[in-house]
């Protein structure tokens, strides 16, 4: 032996009691498959669609105006911004 080291000599404590075999014991995924994941076709239809978009630009609510209000938040109050 290249050196007096005894591991026992200290009387470590392992945390990891067990590992379990992931052959053995497959990993349950929780996360939802393809279809699961899909959403309504009506909500997407409703929030969208050409309507839905036609209907933002008749009110003038659009995105980019939206986009810009949310920017211009964001400018005038970095304090509350911050993570």
């Amino acid at each position: 032996m290249a050196n007096d080291f005894n591991v026992n000599e200290f009387k470590l404590k392992d945390p990891v009691r067990s590992i379990p075999d992931g052959l053995k014991e497959p990993v349950k995924d929780s996360t939802p498959g393809f279809f699961q994941s899909l959403r309504n076709p009506y909500h997407l239809w409703l929030e969208e669609s050409l309507p839905a978009s036609l209907y933002q630009w008749m009110t003038g609510n659009t995105k980019k105006k939206q986009a810009q209000e949310a920017l211009n938040y964001i400018r005038n109050n970095p304090q509350q911004t911050r993570i």
